[in-house]
């Protein structure tokens, strides 16, 4: 996510834990949050970033993505 965040040079609260703890969850993030396995991000709203460009290649490290 740090790579993807210095890619598009996203303006966002990004810090520490993307999913953890849930209050502070990073914004634009959905992670599900199942008993048996740790927090995964699930979808990703950059809609409001004003980005542009090609989809980074780091976008495939995020196994749980089912939406952007």
């Amino acid at each position: 996510m740090t790579t993807i965040k210095d890619k598009y040079q996203v303006k966002k609260n990004w810090m520490g834990d993307p999913c953890a703890p849930t209050n502070y969850a990073w914004k634009g993030l959905h992670c599900s949050y199942a008993v048996s396995t740790p927090p995964t991000i699930k979808g990703l709203n950059l809609s409001s970033s004003g980005l542009s460009g090609n989809i980074s290649s780091s976008f495939a490290s995020l196994k749980g993505l089912q939406y952007l």
